[in-house]
């Protein structure tokens, strides 16, 4: 059970916070975030073709991004580098993955450098929030470190709105985040909400056009489902952003955190 963070000190003061959404505890009920964790694996499916090599910091005890790839062979990854600081399952090891537990990435990532080289997408949902900012810019670098050059960064967060969540040490506003990126050297080519509450400020945005497909879905889906829905199209007003980031060829100049 996750015990309540009194206050922004207390979630500061906590390096990392390794509690994460579980199939056997969210899987079986409709909920939005368990929901817009699905939906991003599908957006991340995309990316990865065959022969691909993927990087996943965060893959999460029950390995579920790795999971979504396997049933389609035109998503094996050549390579499959799944790492977390927790303990992972062991019931599911794909001939074409690689497993680090209870791995502190922010720490070691220049031993995968060292090892791997880079590679081509690096995958990192839901993790930042976990940490201090500290330790999210340090994350940040590693990502860049590990990616090849011209490769894709897909980077998922909360929103920071003025209330973080009891199990997140530090939520990052919009244009915190964006600016962190931008000096580690990422060029951010896409971002998308990935769910949004079903409140004023977002409803507000949605033109009438868009409002009136929301309210048609919410006749047969619920409101963890729509919120889902149209969140992508309006980033700003959502809870969760997808971060689309891409390592330039040229132009890079480190910037030291």
């Amino acid at each position: 059970m996750i015990q309540p963070i009194r206050g922004k000190k207390a979630r500061e003061e906590r390096e990392y916070d390794k509690t994460q959404l579980r199939e056997k505890q969210y899987g079986t009920q409709v909920h939005r975030d368990y929901a817009a964790h699905f939906f991003r694996w599908g957006f991340v499916k995309r990316f990865i073709k065959l022969g691909s090599t993927v990087l996943d910091v965060g893959c999460g005890q029950d390995k579920s991004l790795a999971k979504i790839l396997s049933p389609s062979l035109s998503t094996i990854p050549k390579l499959y580098v799944g790492i977390d600081l927790n303990t992972l399952s062991e019931s599911f090891n794909p001939a074409w993955a690689k497993w680090f537990e209870q791995f502190n990435f922010v720490e070691r990532y220049n031993e995968l450098v060292k090892i791997y080289k880079s590679f081509e997408v690096v995958v990192c949902l839901e993790v930042i929030e976990h940490m201090t900012r500290e330790n999210g810019l340090r994350l940040l670098r590693g990502l860049f470190e590990c990616c090849a050059k011209d490769g894709l960064v897909i980077l998922s967060t909360p929103v920071f709105d003025g209330k973080a969540a009891r199990n997140h040490v530090h939520e990052w506003m919009i244009i915190e985040l964006q600016k962190a990126l931008v000096e580690t050297g990422f060029m951010i080519i896409g971002r998308f909400g990935t769910f949004a509450s079903h409140q004023k400020s977002f409803l507000l945005v949605l033109s009438i056009h868009e409002r009136e497909i929301y309210d048609k879905l919410l006749t047969y889906y619920s409101h963890d489902v729509v919120s889902c829905f149209l969140a992508p199209l309006h980033p700003d007003q959502s809870r969760n952003n997808v971060w689309l980031c891409q390592k330039p060829i040229l132009g890079y100049k480190p910037h030291k955190h």
